[in-house]
């Protein structure tokens, strides 16, 4: 089976510190934080109702996790379907962070193709190609909005007052010339998050955090963080 429709909304999703996990965890353990994942996906499907009473969501996303990094695509690029992995990745992100697993991402919009067979499943398109280079620069726990992707319209500014979607001066790498960009990131910050000691969440799970890159997402994630705190940003607790 494949799918061809395009361009669609493409979220590509990096777990931080896996290979620390992997080295430093047995295979069971393995096992079970991806069973807790996929929980967390099938759980999504409770809050893809509407935004609102006034704009109803398609109700499916599709999923794929390949060790560290999970792709998430829409059917399509309407407006409904942007909502609807913006939400799902919030709900990702936050979850994970609880989970001990810190993700960072990107989301885009673009071609991508899925083409499956009975033993085989190939994925490839610019529109993934376009995520993973955005996530792989960024230098914190969060989703980063591609600036071509994102569009203003009805739906994202629902999401912008709904906490959703914020602007924010995001750390993208080097390291050494502390980038940032004014950037619309997808927020996943809630009252929990707020009150949690974040640095347990990187070092959950036997991960190490004793190099300057690490140290470095661990203090860009604390701010925006606060960020979101001092701005009145939080999402509603579940």
């Amino acid at each position: 089976m494949a799918y061809y429709k395009d361009p669609k909304f493409i979220a590509f999703l990096d777990i931080l510190g896996f290979k620390d996990i992997v080295s430093n965890n047995k295979h069971e353990m393995l096992e079970r934080k991806l069973r807790d994942f996929s929980a967390i996906i099938e759980n999504l499907n409770g809050i893809f109702t509407s935004i609102g009473d006034e704009i109803p969501l398609p109700q499916k996303i599709e999923v794929l996790t390949v060790s560290d990094s999970i792709i998430i695509w829409t059917d399509d690029d309407s407006q409904e379907s942007f909502a609807l992995i913006t939400i799902a990745v919030s709900e990702i992100l936050r979850h994970s962070f609880y989970n001990g697993t810190p993700l960072r991402g990107a989301l885009t919009r673009g071609s991508l193709s899925v083409i499956q067979k009975k033993h085989q499943t190939n994925i490839f398109g610019i529109g993934l190609i376009n995520a993973y280079l955005l996530e792989s620069t960024l230098n914190m726990s969060g989703c980063a909005i591609e600036n071509d992707t994102f569009r203003y319209n009805v739906v994202s500014q629902k999401l912008i007052k709904d906490k959703y979607i914020v602007k924010y001066d995001t750390s993208f790498k080097p390291v050494k010339n502390n980038l940032s960009k004014n950037e619309y990131v997808i927020n996943w910050v809630n009252e929990s998050v707020v009150q949690s000691d974040i640095s347990k969440y990187f070092t959950a799970h036997n991960k190490k955090i004793d190099n300057e890159s690490v140290y470095t997402k661990i203090l860009n994630t604390a701010n925006y963080i606060e960020f979101i705190k001092k701005n009145n940003l939080l999402l509603d607790d579940e």
